[in-house]
């Protein structure tokens, strides 16, 4: 969830085969403050997670530091799923 927890940042991740991410999409942040929190549907900010496995190596946005700290978290999460699903499937 972001600045406004009633209406939470929802996003869409893109892997590939391996879990490295392809793409991240934000589906909707309405919630969001315009100018600041409403930042991470930016190109600047998304291009940082494309060719990522995780985020050690992400920068949150000055100034919008609960949005795009949720948003890092939320793609941190797929990404824990991205690894648990394809864990279970190489099990079978």
């Amino acid at each position: 969830k972001g600045y406004d927890s009633s209406n939470p940042i929802r996003i869409a991740v893109g892997f590939d085969n391996d879990g490295v991410i392809e793409k991240c999409y934000v589906i909707s942040c309405t919630g969001e403050t315009s100018g600041i929190g409403s930042k991470v549907k930016n190109d600047s900010f998304l291009i940082q997670f494309d060719g990522k496995t995780d985020m050690s190596e992400v920068d949150t946005i000055g100034g919008a530091t609960i949005s795009s700290s949720a948003f890092v978290n939320a793609v941190s999460d797929a990404c824990r799923v991205f690894a648990r699903v394809a864990e279970s499937e190489a099990e079978k």
